[in-house]
């Protein structure tokens, strides 16, 4: 954690530095070796802001650059230990936090689902999934081909984030561990010519890692029309 603290502050003092040589706009990224460095300081700038410790950025890059310069540190090695054990700890509070108020908000959601749609049933994975159709097809195995459409939206806004319908062709590919893990286990229990809708959370979506389009620890729904179970 310590070392990911320091890289995350040495990246974030770049960052700082290429934003005072070109303070607006997007940065002038001339090869493969600048968009890299954009990108990693991006991503880790991203986690120290939501780290849960307030940081003066200015000292930060100060701090930085003034190893890069080989000046003195300040601090010798025990207050310096005891200082960045103290930011993890916090760190790990804040994380704590979040989680636990993530939990609450999920549990609340699916107590008020269940009680305004009966039709609404609970798997015993921990996700909920409602028969918006029931199919009469064959029914979907581990590994088979299918070919679905969906709807993608954020649980707690509602709000689509990706979808087919009109957008793209109908997905075909095998159910398998490429799929989120509440997906693929969705998927097991339709019959061709259905439509599911699942909530799905976070845990059984996209997890602590989230994706490049959705944030870490989101809950999610999906609308999934089965259009196809292909022979083994």
């Amino acid at each position: 954690m310590k070392k990911t603290l320091l890289l995350a502050t040495l990246l974030l003092t770049l960052c700082a530095a290429c934003n005072k040589q070109q303070p607006t706009g997007t940065p002038k990224l001339n090869n493969a070796q600048d968009s890299t460095s954009w990108a990693m300081g991006t991503s880790i700038g991203i986690a120290l802001r939501d780290c849960g410790v307030t940081l003066n950025n200015d000292l930060v890059a100060a701090a930085v650059r003034s190893v890069l310069e080989g000046q003195e540190n300040p601090f010798d090695d025990a207050t310096y230990k005891q200082i960045l054990d103290k930011a993890n700890d916090q760190m790990a509070q804040a994380q704590q936090n979040k989680l636990m108020d993530i939990d609450k908000q999920q549990q609340a959601y699916f107590e008020k689902l269940k009680k305004e749609n009966p039709d609404i049933k609970q798997a015993p994975e921990g996700y909920y999934y409602e028969v918006v159709k029931a199919g009469h097809g064959p029914k979907v195995q581990f590994a088979q081909r299918i070919k679905f459409d969906y709807k993608a939206a954020f649980m707690f806004t509602g709000e689509v984030y990706d979808q087919t319908y009109g957008q793209h062709e109908p997905i075909v590919t095998n159910v398998a561990e490429h799929m989120f893990p509440g997906l693929m286990k969705g998927m097991l229990l339709m019959n061709e010519g259905s439509t599911y809708r699942f909530f799905f959370p976070y845990q059984l979506a996209f997890g602590a890692q989230g994706t490049e389009d959705i944030p870490p620890y989101t809950p999610v729904i999906y609308e999934i029309q089965l259009h196809e179970v292909y022979p083994d």
